[in-house]
């Protein structure tokens, strides 16, 4: 008679350790799952008590802008209108802490008269803002022309510089057909360092550099003596702009002693200098 043999069920299936340990895995995963639950739950709580505190409580809305500045931007209500339309601000509107100051004055520091700037939160409801402005070294391309240079370069709308007046240098030569506010020009720098440079003469005053010449500029020179004042057209190499004045004011002194009226003066050959009408 054949034996028919009962099947076995899986090694372990009733053991009562095995079933202890699969329910205690069941129970850390469910007690893990309610744990990030909570941590959500606290996050997201959180958030919503901090956006209650700060960027959504009314005590914080932006209610004043001081500006600080000596130039040109808040010098009045326009410019300061301004300002605060190119920085997206607010009155009444904008919350103090949904502002972020660094953003703001990376966005300062584009404006291309702006050199630094800084941004402070004042509570409950102020925004300090100190500007650092680029003085206006000379006219690009003419007199009265709307763009005009700092002494880095920089490239600016005459309309937004404080220190503009007629009297500003002029730099021409060919670059400055195609700039525009806002750009950096390298090219002007030789013309830029004599006019800083001219600064430490009392005497002297640039009123136009020519850049034309690739190893010289040209320049219209004012010197000044009491009540005199005489017009030189002067050539210069580039480059140790102080030699140059230097020996340019003992040249021009010594034709004034010897009343020498030319007014055409070339420091570009060796060891002389050359006058003439």
């Amino acid at each position: 008679m054949a034996t028919v043999r009962k099947s076995k069920s899986p090694a372990g299936t009733n053991d009562p350790a095995v079933r202890q340990k699969k329910k205690k895995l069941i129970r850390g995963i469910v007690l893990l799952c309610i744990l990030l639950i909570v941590m959500i739950g606290c996050v997201l709580g959180l958030y919503w008590l901090k956006n209650r505190m700060f960027e959504d409580n009314k005590r914080f809305t932006l209610r004043h802008v001081n500006i600080v500045s000596s130039g040109y931007w808040g010098k009045d209500s326009i410019t300061a209108r301004q300002l605060l339309n190119k920085l997206d601000l607010h009155i009444g509107k904008s919350n103090l802490f949904a502002l972020q100051p660094e953003k703001l004055r990376r966005e300062l520091r584009s404006i291309p008269n702006v050199e630094d700037a800084r941004v402070r939160a004042v509570l409950p409801d102020t925004l300090e803002i100190k500007i650092e402005e680029r003085t206006p070294r000379a006219f690009i391309g003419r007199p009265r022309s709307p763009l005009v240079v700092d002494a880095n370069g920089v490239v600016m709308n005459a309309g937004e510089c404080f220190g503009v007046h007629d009297n500003l240098p002029v730099i021409n030569g060919g670059v400055h057909t195609t700039m525009s506010s806002g750009e950096v020009h390298t090219a002007l720098r030789p013309a830029l360092h004599l006019i800083m440079t001219v600064q430490r003469y009392k005497n002297f005053s640039v009123a136009a550099v020519s850049l034309r010449q690739p190893d010289n500029l040209v320049t219209l020179m004012d010197y000044r003596r009491g009540s005199m004042v005489r017009r030189y057209h002067v050539t210069m190499p580039r480059g140790n702009y102080t030699e140059w004045l230097d020996i340019l004011q003992s040249a021009i002194e010594d034709a004034i002693r010897r009343g020498d009226g030319r007014n055409r003066i070339n420091l570009t050959f060796k060891n002389q200098v050359v006058m003439s009408h």
